[in-house]
């Protein structure tokens, strides 16, 4: 995705997490995509050194009818700065979206996070200053 959210294109910066193919048209990015499983992880990459600078992270997960049960381990991000955002959506275009939950800092338990419409968006986004260690989000069926 570009700095514009635009796509590829020689015009434009290009958001850290993505690359654009030689055509310039098609992106791909190293933290995001879609999800339809309802059981599984993601992570924001978390190393010794933590995350980079300026990251902008976004999975949408679920297929829809039945609900999703998500969980934040290990969760580490610069308090007040860099966070992360749980979005239950009606739609794969989580058009009017409602945030669920937001974290910032070192949180040690979540909490079960249900999203009874099926979809959930979840976004990540880093300042350009101090960086944590990130996270890791658990997915389950209801």
């Amino acid at each position: 995705n570009t700095a514009d959210g635009d796509g590829c294109s020689r015009e434009c910066a290009i958001e850290l997490g993505w690359s654009c193919g030689a055509d310039n048209v098609t992106c791909t990015c190293a933290c995001c995509g879609r999800i339809s499983s309802q059981r599984g992880n993601v992570s924001v990459p978390a190393s010794s050194s933590g995350y980079v600078d300026n990251l902008r992270c976004e999975w949408t997960i679920g297929a829809g009818g039945d609900g999703i049960t998500l969980r934040f381990a290990n969760f580490s991000t610069e308090s007040n700065y860099d966070q992360a955002a749980i979005l239950s959506c009606a739609n794969e275009s989580c058009f009017n979206a409602t945030v669920v939950k937001s974290l910032s800092g070192d949180v040690s338990a979540s909490g079960i996070i249900n999203i009874t419409s099926g979809i959930a968006r979840v976004k990540f986004k880093a300042d350009g200053c101090i960086s944590g260690r990130g996270f890791l989000l658990f997915l389950a069926p209801m």
